[in-house]
């Protein structure tokens, strides 16, 4: 766990994320907003990417 200040607490909680398995924190991936998701495929599309 990580304070982030004086009296909260973040937890974070991933069923990849296990002690003593290194190699299953590569299955772990942001999620991708939509907005930026939307824009990725305009960009695509428009073959900017």
């Amino acid at each position: 766990m990580i304070t982030a200040e004086k009296n909260s607490v973040i937890e974070f909680q991933h069923p990849f994320f296990k002690q003593g398995n290194a190699h299953l924190l590569e299955n772990i991936k942001r999620k991708v907003s939509l907005s930026i998701y939307l824009l990725h495929c305009f960009c695509y599309e428009k073959k900017l990417i």
